[in-house]
Protein backbone atom coordinates (compact mmCIF):
# COMPACT_ATOMS: atom_id res chain seq x y z
CA UNK A 1 0.00 0.00 0.00
CA UNK A 2 2.81 2.76 1.05
CA UNK A 3 4.32 2.73 -2.28
CA UNK A 4 1.12 2.70 -4.40
CA UNK A 5 -0.22 6.04 -1.68
CA UNK A 6 3.04 7.59 -2.79
CA UNK A 7 2.85 6.86 -6.18
CA UNK A 8 -0.50 8.63 -6.50
CA UNK A 9 1.28 11.78 -4.32
CA UNK A 10 3.44 12.32 -6.85
CA UNK A 11 0.92 12.23 -9.29
CA UNK A 12 -1.03 14.80 -7.54
CA UNK A 13 2.12 16.80 -7.71
CA UNK A 14 2.66 16.26 -11.51
CA UNK A 15 -1.07 17.10 -12.48
CA UNK A 16 -0.45 20.52 -10.15
CA UNK A 17 2.56 21.70 -11.76
CA UNK A 18 1.47 20.29 -15.69
CA UNK A 19 -2.17 21.85 -15.32
CA UNK A 20 -3.17 18.86 -17.25
CA UNK A 21 -6.73 18.28 -17.25
CA UNK A 22 -8.28 14.93 -16.33
CA UNK A 23 -5.29 13.38 -15.07
CA UNK A 24 -3.13 13.42 -18.35
CA UNK A 25 0.40 14.52 -18.02
CA UNK A 26 2.17 16.99 -20.22
CA UNK A 27 5.93 16.65 -20.26
CA UNK A 28 7.88 19.54 -19.15
CA UNK A 29 10.41 20.90 -21.58
CA UNK A 30 13.14 19.77 -19.84
CA UNK A 31 15.75 17.06 -19.42
CA UNK A 32 14.56 14.51 -16.89
CA UNK A 33 16.25 12.04 -15.03
CA UNK A 34 16.02 8.52 -16.07
CA UNK A 35 14.41 6.30 -13.67
CA UNK A 36 15.70 2.15 -13.47
CA UNK A 37 13.35 0.04 -15.58
CA UNK A 38 13.37 -3.72 -16.17
CA UNK A 39 14.38 -3.00 -19.58
CA UNK A 40 17.60 -1.96 -17.45
CA UNK A 41 17.91 -4.59 -15.01
CA UNK A 42 15.57 -6.80 -13.24
CA UNK A 43 14.01 -5.74 -9.90
CA UNK A 44 16.42 -8.06 -8.00
CA UNK A 45 19.70 -6.15 -9.35
CA UNK A 46 21.48 -2.99 -8.81
CA UNK A 47 20.59 -0.38 -5.64
CA UNK A 48 17.54 -0.55 -4.09
CA UNK A 49 16.50 3.15 -3.81
CA UNK A 50 12.88 4.39 -3.68
CA UNK A 51 11.40 3.07 -6.95
CA UNK A 52 14.54 2.72 -8.69
CA UNK A 53 14.43 6.45 -9.00
CA UNK A 54 18.09 8.14 -9.20
CA UNK A 55 20.12 8.82 -6.07
CA UNK A 56 21.57 12.54 -5.25
CA UNK A 57 22.94 13.98 -2.00
CA UNK A 58 20.32 17.31 -1.60
CA UNK A 59 16.58 18.03 -2.97
CA UNK A 60 18.31 20.93 -5.51
CA UNK A 61 16.50 20.81 -8.81
CA UNK A 62 13.67 18.26 -7.69
CA UNK A 63 10.32 18.91 -7.45
CA UNK A 64 9.66 16.29 -4.83
CA UNK A 65 12.10 13.51 -3.45
CA UNK A 66 11.79 10.83 -1.44
CA UNK A 67 13.64 10.83 2.06
CA UNK A 68 14.42 8.21 4.72
CA UNK A 69 13.81 8.82 8.43
CA UNK A 70 15.37 5.95 10.73
CA UNK A 71 13.95 6.92 13.96
CA UNK A 72 12.48 4.67 16.70
CA UNK A 73 13.39 5.81 20.11
CA UNK A 74 10.34 8.16 20.55
CA UNK A 75 8.61 4.80 21.44
CA UNK A 76 7.33 3.64 24.33
CA UNK A 77 6.99 0.01 23.47
CA UNK A 78 8.43 -1.79 20.41
CA UNK A 79 11.22 -0.36 18.51
CA UNK A 80 12.25 -1.09 14.74
CA UNK A 81 10.79 1.78 12.75
CA UNK A 82 14.63 2.74 12.12
CA UNK A 83 14.37 0.04 9.52
CA UNK A 84 11.30 1.24 8.18
CA UNK A 85 13.03 3.66 5.37
CA UNK A 86 15.32 0.94 4.39
CA UNK A 87 12.53 -1.98 4.00
CA UNK A 88 10.06 0.09 1.83
CA UNK A 89 13.09 1.01 -1.10
CA UNK A 90 13.59 -2.76 -1.21
CA UNK A 91 9.86 -3.53 -1.70
CA UNK A 92 9.26 -0.66 -3.86
CA UNK A 93 11.48 -1.60 -6.74
CA UNK A 94 8.70 -3.45 -7.91
CA UNK A 95 6.40 0.11 -8.41
CA UNK A 96 6.75 0.55 -12.01
CA UNK A 97 6.60 4.12 -13.70
CA UNK A 98 2.96 4.48 -15.29
CA UNK A 99 -0.41 3.27 -13.36
CA UNK A 100 -2.62 1.88 -15.69
CA UNK A 101 -5.71 2.27 -13.57
CA UNK A 102 -5.26 6.26 -13.94
CA UNK A 103 -2.66 6.60 -16.19
CA UNK A 104 -0.72 8.51 -14.44
CA UNK A 105 3.16 8.77 -15.07
CA UNK A 106 4.63 10.77 -12.86
CA UNK A 107 8.02 10.66 -13.92
CA UNK A 108 7.26 11.92 -17.26
CA UNK A 109 6.68 15.27 -15.92
CA UNK A 110 8.31 16.00 -12.52
CA UNK A 111 12.17 15.33 -11.82
CA UNK A 112 12.04 12.88 -8.57
CA UNK A 113 14.76 11.50 -6.47
CA UNK A 114 15.95 9.85 -3.31
CA UNK A 115 18.20 11.75 -1.08
CA UNK A 116 18.77 8.71 1.28
CA UNK A 117 18.19 9.32 5.16
CA UNK A 118 18.55 12.10 7.61
CA UNK A 119 20.93 11.43 9.83
CA UNK A 120 19.99 10.55 13.20
CA UNK A 121 21.21 11.14 16.70
CA UNK A 122 19.67 7.49 18.32
CA UNK A 123 20.96 8.37 21.40
CA UNK A 124 19.30 11.73 22.22
CA UNK A 125 15.95 12.16 21.09
CA UNK A 126 15.86 15.85 21.53
CA UNK A 127 18.83 16.55 19.14
CA UNK A 128 17.82 13.98 16.70
CA UNK A 129 14.25 16.12 16.36
CA UNK A 130 16.56 19.19 16.11
CA UNK A 131 18.73 17.61 13.04
CA UNK A 132 15.36 16.08 11.28
CA UNK A 133 14.13 19.62 11.50
CA UNK A 134 17.54 21.14 9.88
CA UNK A 135 17.62 18.70 7.16
CA UNK A 136 14.17 19.06 6.14
CA UNK A 137 14.71 23.12 6.51
CA UNK A 138 17.00 22.62 3.16
CA UNK A 139 15.19 20.14 1.54
CA UNK A 140 12.10 22.12 1.60
CA UNK A 141 13.85 25.71 0.76
CA UNK A 142 13.55 25.49 -2.95
CA UNK A 143 9.81 24.22 -3.06
CA UNK A 144 10.89 20.59 -3.44
CA UNK A 145 7.85 18.20 -1.65
CA UNK A 146 9.61 15.54 0.72
CA UNK A 147 7.85 12.41 0.40
CA UNK A 148 8.95 10.91 4.24
CA UNK A 149 9.51 7.11 5.53
CA UNK A 150 9.79 6.32 8.76
CA UNK A 151 10.54 6.25 11.58
CA UNK A 152 8.09 6.18 14.56
CA UNK A 153 5.44 9.05 15.08
CA UNK A 154 8.08 11.85 16.69
CA UNK A 155 9.51 12.29 13.29
CA UNK A 156 6.15 14.64 12.05
CA UNK A 157 6.69 16.95 14.76
CA UNK A 158 10.23 18.02 13.40
CA UNK A 159 9.23 17.75 9.74
CA UNK A 160 6.18 19.99 10.35
CA UNK A 161 8.39 22.85 12.41
CA UNK A 162 10.40 22.79 9.12
CA UNK A 163 7.16 23.08 6.81
CA UNK A 164 5.97 25.64 8.82
CA UNK A 165 9.11 27.68 8.49
CA UNK A 166 8.61 27.72 4.73
CA UNK A 167 4.76 27.58 4.32
CA UNK A 168 3.12 28.56 7.53
CA UNK A 169 0.79 26.26 9.57
CA UNK A 170 -0.61 23.75 6.80
CA UNK A 171 -3.48 21.29 6.95
CA UNK A 172 -3.22 17.66 7.83
CA UNK A 173 -4.75 14.40 7.35
CA UNK A 174 -3.93 11.92 10.26
CA UNK A 175 -4.96 8.14 10.40
CA UNK A 176 -4.03 6.40 13.09
CA UNK A 177 -5.24 4.74 15.95
CA UNK A 178 -4.20 7.17 18.70
CA UNK A 179 -4.60 10.85 18.73
CA UNK A 180 -0.94 11.64 19.76
CA UNK A 181 -2.25 14.50 21.89
CA UNK A 182 -0.55 13.57 25.20
CA UNK A 183 1.10 16.18 27.12
CA UNK A 184 3.68 14.33 28.50
CA UNK A 185 5.17 10.56 29.59
CA UNK A 186 7.86 10.09 32.25
CA UNK A 187 8.52 13.83 32.65
CA UNK A 188 9.15 14.11 28.70
CA UNK A 189 7.35 16.39 26.10
CA UNK A 190 8.81 15.08 23.12
CA UNK A 191 8.12 11.48 22.18
CA UNK A 192 5.76 9.63 19.52
CA UNK A 193 2.51 9.89 21.63
CA UNK A 194 2.76 13.72 21.80
CA UNK A 195 3.59 14.63 18.57
CA UNK A 196 0.36 16.61 17.61
CA UNK A 197 0.00 18.08 20.90
CA UNK A 198 3.23 19.83 20.61
CA UNK A 199 2.35 20.88 16.78
CA UNK A 200 -1.10 22.41 18.01
CA UNK A 201 0.57 24.20 20.60
CA UNK A 202 3.36 26.11 18.41
CA UNK A 203 0.94 26.51 15.51
CA UNK A 204 2.45 24.28 13.28
CA UNK A 205 -0.70 23.22 12.04
CA UNK A 206 -4.41 24.44 10.65
CA UNK A 207 -6.37 22.95 13.60
CA UNK A 208 -9.85 23.75 11.03
CA UNK A 209 -7.62 22.18 8.57
CA UNK A 210 -6.80 18.95 10.52
CA UNK A 211 -8.53 15.91 10.27
CA UNK A 212 -7.94 12.64 12.56
CA UNK A 213 -9.00 9.49 11.12
CA UNK A 214 -9.98 5.88 12.75
CA UNK A 215 -9.22 6.52 16.74
CA UNK A 216 -10.36 3.85 18.61
CA UNK A 217 -8.72 1.54 21.47
CA UNK A 218 -7.45 2.60 24.65
CA UNK A 219 -5.64 5.71 26.91
CA UNK A 220 -4.56 6.57 30.36
CA UNK A 221 -7.17 8.72 30.36
CA UNK A 222 -9.80 11.08 29.22
CA UNK A 223 -8.27 14.27 29.35
CA UNK A 224 -5.69 14.48 26.44
CA UNK A 225 -8.46 12.57 24.51
CA UNK A 226 -11.05 15.32 25.41
CA UNK A 227 -8.87 18.35 24.76
CA UNK A 228 -7.69 16.76 20.72
CA UNK A 229 -11.88 16.96 20.12
CA UNK A 230 -11.71 20.56 20.92
CA UNK A 231 -8.48 21.34 18.91
CA UNK A 232 -9.08 19.14 15.96
CA UNK A 233 -11.70 17.56 14.33
CA UNK A 234 -12.52 13.11 14.43
CA UNK A 235 -13.87 11.45 11.39
CA UNK A 236 -15.54 8.34 12.27
CA UNK A 237 -14.79 5.61 9.49
CA UNK A 238 -16.41 2.00 8.97
CA UNK A 239 -16.07 0.90 5.89
CA UNK A 240 -12.15 2.01 5.64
Amino acid sequence: MMPTFLLRNISMLARTEAQAPNYLFKTIQRKLYNRSTEHDSPEPCGIASMMKLPIQSSSKGLDACFVGVPLDIGVSNRTGARFGPRQIRVESVLVHEVNHGTGAAPFDSLQVADIGDVPINLYHLPKACEGIRAAYSKIVENGCKPLSMGGDHTITYPILQAIKGKYGPVGLVHVDAHADMSDSMLGEKIYHGSTFRRCAEEGLIDCKRVAQIGLRGSGHGLADYTLGRQMVRRLKCTNL
